[in-house]
């Protein structure tokens, strides 16, 4: 209450201290419903200005009389406060108990907090709690009786539960939780090894990519297109899911039910091909009586439900016929597997680039990204329509063949033009980075032949 009326240069303190100590004498408080000056005279004090106010009571012929009345007044009212007081402390209490949890120390060492402050020294740099102490006896529920570790049977302290913590000695290896918590602020997540991109060197890559970018601006984006073809298990379910930590979670046999799916898409992802989807069957009974030609894909089929040479020159025809309709000259990019053999095939207006072997990982546009973006897509709806089967209460959730190849045709859709083209121009900015680095390695080359190396190390330097 001082520091709201004092100077700025706190020397009129004990100037106001005695009006500071009559408003709070005077000041009728919340617990007891008086003032504390009433509790002790039984009226409120006057000033001069109620001399002319004060109202004198009957004068009672007896003083003995006038004295008991008074002091019964002044026990019935300080039975209201005790009564008031009460009350206020069980209204505290309630309200500490709502947000209070009970702390119990079972464990033998804890730390005890005890702050200090030291000239020049930042307070909140400062330790503030101290041990380890051992707990020799619990007094109550607040209350602890503990001695320091090091010095047994000397120094006893009574502390109260709120001053103490458990205290952990310094171990070499580091416990779960911390594991967890590094692995969670430095992004660390536990992956899965796969593909094939060290199988290859940088050396194959490097060249080949400088010798498609020559080709490459040769050609407008919208004209670059690249084909790959991808397994779609059409029926198989995630196998992980949320639950409560000791429910066993069980499934059913992996479905092996598979479609090969062959996409083709230009550079900048304003035109995507037809859906081409492979399967085992000639004539599925779910395609019985429906028109093939109107579909949002096309079906064939083959024992394998792979892509075989003679299915892959019957699509390359028609995609030749369709570029030379709209007579445009495109480029084909596609991997050199036995089933993409275009001899003795005329393709006036499409060319063929193929990707070295075991490079697709690496070098193919689709395999950026573009496939993963589909299989998202399709496994979205897969996951939905189980759903939605479950709370339906149907005896199967499975799709036939044709639910599948229409929720494949609309996920082909959902592939943004956005994913697609960043996901080409990649290659751009892998050639970037493979060129930057062979150009400072030939500069390292040539720095060192100023330095006289002999001719041998540095011919196998320029080579590599």
């Amino acid at each position: 209450m001082i520091s709201m009326y004092e100077n700025t240069d706190q020397k009129n303190w004990d100037e106001i201290l005695p009006f500071i100590t009559q408003a709070y004498n005077t000041t009728i408080q919340e617990t007891t419903g008086y003032s504390p000056f009433f509790l002790l005279y039984r009226r409120e004090p006057m000033s001069l200005l109620d001399n002319e106010n004060i109202l004198i009571d009957s004068i009672m012929d007896d003083y003995d009389e006038y004295i008991e009345n008074y002091l019964d007044k002044i026990a019935r009212t300080r039975q209201v406060v005790i009564n008031n007081t009460e009350k206020t402390q069980e209204r505290m209490k309630r309200n500490y108990d709502k947000k209070h949890n009970e702390k119990m120390y079972d464990i033998h060492l804890v730390a005890v907090w005890k702050p200090v402050r030291k000239i020049g020294k930042c307070g909140k740099l400062l330790r503030k709690y101290f041990g380890p102490y051992r707990i020799l006896k619990k007094l109550s529920n607040v209350n602890y009786l503990i001695e320091p570790k090091d010095n047994p049977g000397q120094d006893l302290l009574i502390v109260h539960v709120s001053r103490l913590k458990p205290y952990f000695e310094r171990i070499d290896e580091c416990s779960d939780r911390w594991l967890w918590r590094f692995q969670r602020k430095n992004t660390i997540a536990s992956l899965v090894v796969s593909g094939e991109i060290n199988k290859v060197s940088d050396e194959t890559v490097t060249d080949w990519l400088t010798k498609f970018e020559e080709i490459k601006n040769e050609y407008k984006d919208e004209d670059i297109f690249n084909i790959v073809e991808t397994g779609v298990f059409y029926n198989l379910l995630p196998d992980r899911s949320l639950d409560f930590k000791d429910t066993k979670c069980h499934g059913t046999s992996k479905s092996k039910e598979g479609l090969t799916v062959v996409l083709c898409c230009n550079a900048t992802g304003s035109e995507i091909s037809k859906l081409w989807i492979i399967g085992k069957y000639k004539n599925p009974r779910c395609l019985n009586k429906i028109n093939r030609l109107i579909l949002p894909f096309d079906y064939t089929h083959k024992k394998s439900a792979w892509v075989d040479a003679y299915s892959f020159r019957l699509w390359l025809i028609k995609f030749q016929r369709k570029m030379a309709a709209e007579n445009r000259h495109v480029l084909l990019t596609m991997d050199n597997c036995s089933a993409h053999d275009t001899k003795d095939l005329d393709l006036p207006n499409v060319r063929i680039v193929y990707f070295p072997a075991n490079c697709t990982s690496r070098i193919q546009p689709l395999d950026q990204g573009i496939i993963a973006a589909f299989n998202c897509h399709f496994l979205s709806r897969l996951v939905k329509n189980a759903l939605l089967g479950i709370e339906s209460e149907q005896t199967t959730v499975k799709w036939n063949i044709l639910q599948a190849m229409r929720a494949m045709a609309a996920s082909w859709d959902s592939v943004s033009s956005q994913t697609i083209k960043n996901c080409f121009k990649k290659l751009g900015q892998l050639l970037k980075a493979k060129q930057l680095i062979r150009f400072h390695f030939q500069k390292q080359c040539l720095m060192s032949l100023k330095n006289g190396p002999n001719s041998f190390q540095l011919q196998t330097q320029l080579k590599l």
